[in-house]
């Protein structure tokens, strides 16, 4: 309400890795296979494509406590081309993550 916000969604609850919590690293991996929701509901359209053009999206994170996130975070897609020639892809929450 006091974000005028009408479309509150987890994405995603998961078990932090070293490499989410790494300074150096200051991102929040979200692979597809672990998003709670298909991308369909808690991203329009619009920001589908953006995130697949590699753009990025800033957004404000709801913390577990219900607390909003004065850092604003950004969301981007990352495309990772692996051994095999297949493409794996996931979200990738950056830019003050750490601050959590």
């Amino acid at each position: 309400e006091k974000m005028n916000g009408t479309h509150l969604v987890r994405v995603i609850q998961k078990r932090l890795h070293q490499t989410d919590t790494k300074n150096i690293q200051n991102r929040l991996s979200i692979p597809f296979n672990q998003i709670i929701y298909n991308e369909e509901f808690f991203l329009t359209p619009k920001e589908v494509e953006i995130l697949k053009g590699r753009g990025e999206i800033q957004t404000t994170i709801v913390e577990p406590s219900l607390a909003i996130s004065q850092e604003k975070m950004v969301l981007k897609q990352w495309d990772m081309n692996m051994p095999t020639g297949k493409t794996s892809s996931m979200y990738a929450l950056r830019t003050g993550w750490n601050y959590l």
